[in-house]
């Protein structure tokens, strides 16, 4: 996992743009009023509201300072303004009953016991219409392409070329010629959208990913920040872990592994959920690469070599990524794919120090 710096100038920037459009949208859906300003696309446009929102909800989210904290709160704080957010709209609202909703509502109607009917009916029309207003789905992810502030933009914004959980495939953004919409990273909901519709629009909530991670790997688990890295918070999530390697002489082949770091429940929960190992143990012949650099070639080759990239005025920066096509700085892995995996090989086979030494 790749650590966000929530700090950085274009994730503020994207942070802010996020919050008061989405904001804007939402506020325009209730049949709030229009924001003030006149160049606002969101509030240029017609807008259907929905109808049937109970006074109480829409008073909630017509206030423009807590509907900003729905959207813009900081991943330790979204769990809570839910649970506060339920509180408000259903009577003795209670968290464990909230989760036996969900199994009462995967039901068939006829299998459906008196306790489930009253758990749906308790629940379920404040769900949907929380579903329907933080409406991720259809309107954030439009799919038709409408001209709107919407995922693609989040994308763009924030310029994440990576996966943020795997680091492995390309998430660039683009677009064609006629500005049609081709190609953005996938959003996963780090607290699921699916039990918390409410959260379904939160910036820090919406990680930029690939659809393996988003989909086939993370998809709906439940995950919580005392048992797994968020890439918001965890600010040393990349020292958590290192990539290594064995070569297994019984079939032939190598096999990596991940080398956590002592007492780091968190980063082995999260690694073993994303399942870093196996993915990265099909990438064979990239780790077959960087130790053929290490046994094919001798090291004065290397050297001049470098001094060949150092005579053309590059920094070891730009002559480590040409040498490897990765990025040497941890802040730069997101930029191109296997940044992390291959600086750790490099490590172990005793290279980085040598690339450096011989640079400078």
């Amino acid at each position: 996992m790749l650590f966000i710096d929530k700090n950085a100038p274009n994730i503020i920037h994207a942070h802010n743009v996020h919050v008061k459009k989405t904001g804007c949208r939402i506020r325009r859906r209730i049949g709030g009023q229009k924001c003030s300003d006149v160049n606002c696309e969101v509030c240029r446009v017609n807008c259907r509201t929905i109808s049937g929102v109970p006074i109480k909800l829409r008073e909630i989210l017509a206030d423009e300072q807590v509907l900003s904290m729905i959207l813009g709160s900081e991943p330790d704080e979204l769990y809570l303004l839910s649970t506060i957010v339920w509180q408000e709209i259903i009577p003795n609202f209670s968290a464990i009953d909230y989760e036996q909703f969900f199994k009462a509502r995967s039901y068939k109607p006829n299998k459906r016991t008196v306790d489930d009917w009253l758990l749906v009916r308790k629940y379920e029309a404040s769900y949907d219409l929380l579903t329907q207003i933080f409406d991720y789905e259809g309107w954030f992810q439009n799919t038709n392409n409408a001209e709107h502030y919407d995922a693609y933009c989040l994308a763009v914004n924030l310029d994440r070329n990576t996966c943020t959980y795997c680091n492995r495939l390309y998430t660039s953004t683009m677009k064609t010629r006629k500005n049609k919409k081709v190609m953005r990273p996938t959003f996963d909901h780090w607290f699921s959208k699916s039990k918390h519709p409410l959260l379904a629009l939160s910036f820090y909530n919406l990680i930029p990913s690939c659809s393996i991670c988003n989909t086939s790997i993370k998809g709906t688990k439940e995950y919580l920040l005392n048992t797994h890295l968020h890439p918001y918070v965890d600010i040393d999530c990349l020292e958590q872990f290192q990539y290594g390697y064995y070569y297994l002489k019984s079939t032939r082949q190598f096999d990596v592994y991940l080398s956590l770091k002592p007492n780091a429940p968190k980063a082995f929960r999260t690694c073993y959920d994303l399942k870093l190992r196996e993915m990265y143990n099909a990438h064979h012949s990239e780790l077959a690469d960087l130790i053929r650099i290490k046994t094919a070639y001798s090291e004065k080759y290397i050297e001049n070599m470098l001094k060949t990239y150092s005579a053309a005025g590059l920094s070891h920066r730009e002559v480590y990524r040409l040498a490897f096509g990765t990025e040497l700085e941890e802040n730069d892995f997101y930029k191109r794919p296997l940044s992390k995996f291959k600086k750790d090989i490099l490590a172990k086979l005793e290279l980085l120090g040598f690339l450096q030494n011989s640079f400078t």
